[in-house]
């Protein structure tokens, strides 16, 4: 058996000679040469903001040490791993859990607002310092309170306002059921309708805020959710600005903003 064989690098090192490089074992794992895994993680890596930025840097060898210590990736010898892609994917929809208890999801919804904050920060939208002051600020017209701004943007002659909402996914949700997909496109319908709302209200008093914005400042909105939802064709799936719809994930976001495009 492959976990077997696996116990034994001597016999594991063979396995993955004879292993297809292509092949997924039954187990879950896949076999790859340190060539391979380096030259396609690399290239995965090339341009994005967040992994360039961040512990890559030092050097593609950082990825093996890092994926080791976390248990997704084991060596095999020395010209050898194999990923271990059940705990990848379960790494990945970790990302997406959050406690239900208030308290925890308040630090939970806060901590996202920063990441998005960050990943703007790290792209030619970060914002100059005048426009940083809107972070995270209560804005208020005459003295009526209107909103708070999550997080903000800004590039070319336009200011992007960001709602972020931290939408907690689920089993429901991933399984396609129905009444929960259809719970959550209304969560956003209404997000959108109340953000767009106050949007209208921040530009006609543009003038009146604490951080004046100019008449050739265009200034757009956007709801932004940590995963993508399905949506109804309409308001929410309008554009925006540029390629960026009116409720979009933090991944799509982070697309516009390095001017990325899906394939």
């Amino acid at each position: 058996m492959f976990l077997k064989a696996y116990s034994d690098l001597v016999v594991a090192r063979s396995a993955a000679r004879r292993l297809s490089r292509r092949a997924w074992s039954r187990f879950g794992y896949v076999v790859r040469t340190r060539r391979e895994f380096l030259r396609a993680f690399t290239k995965a890596a090339a341009g994005h903001p967040v992994l360039t930025g961040g512990w890559l840097n030092a050097g593609p060898e950082d990825a093996i040490v890092y994926l080791t210590s976390i248990g997704l990736i084991h060596e095999v010898g020395r010209r050898h791993v194999v990923l271990n892609g059940a705990m990848a994917t379960a790494a990945l929809t970790e990302v997406f859990d959050r406690p239900a208890d208030d308290n925890a999801a308040n630090v939970w919804a806060g901590a996202f607002e920063d990441e998005v904050q960050q990943l703007i920060d790290l792209t030619v939208w970060r914002p100059p310092e005048h426009y940083r002051s809107l972070i995270r600020r209560n804005v208020k017209i005459d003295g009526t309170l209107i909103t708070d701004i999550d997080a903000v943007a800004y590039y070319d002659g336009v200011l992007l306002l960001i709602d972020c909402k931290a939408y907690k996914s689920n089993a429901r949700l991933a399984a396609g059921e129905y009444s929960a997909i259809k719970t959550l496109r209304e969560k956003a319908e209404r997000a959108w309708a109340s953000w767009a709302g106050k949007m209208a209200i921040i530009d006609g008093n543009r003038t009146k805020l604490a951080v004046p914005v100019p008449a050739d400042v265009t200034i757009a909105g956007v709801v932004v959710l940590p995963f993508t939802p399905f949506l109804l064709p309409g308001d929410t799936t309008e554009l925006t600005v540029g390629s960026l719809r009116r409720v979009s994930s933090v991944g799509e976001l982070l697309l516009f903003l390095t001017g990325l495009q899906l394939s």
